[in-house]
């Protein structure tokens, strides 16, 4: 077939099986190849990305978020989960990554009081009502029962 051209039926990606829509590749290999110049590309995974914006301090011993930090101070993600988009405060997220779930009706205290610190080991489930005493404390507040 001299000077017609023969129409491709799927995306020229071996083992992609989907319609084609520029260039004979599909939608999404099209917009790899536009916009990383590789049809194979992907992107790191999500843990791959999260420890990128983890620094280990040696001498404290934090583990200081580089990433996305809340007007509170506290580190925050975004990320993907089942096809939802969760928004959470990064050192939750570490605790129970690495630690396992927060029990209900618990919430996360900073032992080194470094609110962007996300090391499991500087972290203790307590209920509220410690969480601000502890924090008061530490400020210089007393706090009368």
């Amino acid at each position: 077939m001299r000077g017609k051209r023969m129409t491709v039926l799927t995306c020229e990606v071996v083992d992609c099986h989907r319609k084609p829509f520029a260039n004979d590749l599909c939608t999404m290999h099209n917009m790899r190849q536009w916009r990383h110049g590789d049809v194979y590309y992907r992107r790191p995974s999500v843990l791959l990305d999260f420890w990128s914006q983890v620094h280990k301090d040696t001498v404290g011993g934090c583990w200081q978020w580089l990433g996305n930090i809340d007007k509170d101070g506290y580190g925050h993600i975004t990320y993907r989960q089942a096809g939802r988009t969760k928004n959470e405060r990064v050192h939750r997220h570490t605790y129970e990554l690495l630690i396992g779930p927060i029990p209900k009706g618990l919430t996360i205290d900073h032992l080194c009081r470094n609110r962007s610190c996300v090391n499991p080991v500087h972290m203790e489930p307590v209920s509220n009502a410690v969480n601000l005493q502890r924090g008061h404390a530490i400020r210089g507040h007393r706090i009368n029962h």
